[in-house]
């Protein structure tokens, strides 16, 4: 075979190589790669559970379900305690018996609503709102003489309404006087106004029963000893006018505010006016007709 005719049948035979070689790499990709008008599978990570616990599970499936998370979560419901038509606490029985059976306490959890410097101030028969806004140390000096007998368990069950709407970041305080040595719900001192502690005081207030004469000097005396924002004054009676010059002591700097009720009797409203005149509260007679 002459030069010229092997190198043609080299040539020839390395084309053939070549071309087979291109088949068979065509013949293996599209053996291995899919149709490109196929989805592609997408791996996706489902987050389950609640964020805001801080603790998280995750699903690898890749057909995670993607819709939104539409059930609500349990939320423990608000309840306050409100007066009915028959002048009896909602979850409340026995008016006229002096049996409480209280239900709902209503602020206890993380409620913030009447945290200072937000929402109206705390009040007691009507006093208090606005001009007690800000106020997070209350104090309640209450008449329990025994002219209230008759009208005591609204006074109680309008107390439970009133420490009832405090939030957690309001501290109180209760004092039932007559001429005696005052009551004072435990531990006889300040204390937040979460639901535990308004429970403590509506059992407490369970078995504070009126009787004796009318002489609120010590319980007011023991008022300022907590050294509280505001004074709420309930009382039925008259007394004598030295307590007008044992608040202008106490309260020298008139820094805590007093509001006053007289409360059926209007007999001591005069003197009830001029304290809360005198040391920035404010004044209010709750008739028979008005109370709860």
């Amino acid at each position: 075979m002459s030069g010229g005719s092997l190198l043609a049948a080299w040539v020839i035979s390395i084309g053939a190589h070549a071309l087979l070689l291109a088949i068979m790499f065509k013949l293996a990709w599209y053996g291995t790669v899919s149709d490109p008008r196929e989805d592609l599978p997408v791996a996706l990570t489902e987050l389950l559970g609640e964020a805001d616990r801080g603790r998280l599970s995750f699903s690898t499936s890749p057909m995670a379900d993607l819709s939104p998370v539409t059930e609500a979560l349990p939320i423990e419901p608000r309840h306050s305690a409100e007066l009915s038509g028959t002048g009896v606490v909602e979850g409340m029985t026995g008016s006229g018996s002096g049996d409480l059976d209280v239900i709902g306490i209503g602020t206890g959890g993380a409620d913030f609503s009447g945290a200072a410097g937000g929402g109206q101030g705390p009040s007691f028969f009507g006093v208090g709102n606005e001009k007690a806004r800000g106020a997070t140390r209350i104090v309640y000096v209450v008449d329990r003489s025994g002219s209230m007998i008759d009208t005591f368990d609204l006074v109680r069950e309008e107390l439970v309404r009133s420490v009832s709407r405090l939030s957690m970041t309001q501290k109180f305080h209760v004092l039932f006087f007559n001429a005696g040595e005052p009551l004072e719900n435990p531990p006889r001192k300040l204390v937040s106004a979460r639901e535990v502690t308004k429970k403590e005081l509506f059992e407490f207030i369970r078995t504070v029963r009126p009787e004796g004469s009318t002489n609120p000097a010590r319980a007011m005396e023991k008022a300022f000893l907590h050294d509280p924002e505001i004074i709420f004054f309930l009382t039925d009676g008259n007394f004598h006018k030295t307590l007008l010059d044992h608040l202008r002591a106490w309260n020298r700097d008139r820094r805590v505010k007093i509001f006053t009720i007289a409360y059926v009797d209007p007999e001591g409203s005069e003197l009830l006016e001029q304290i809360a005149r005198e040391h920035g509260g404010e004044f209010r007679y709750v008739s028979g007709r008005e109370a709860p």
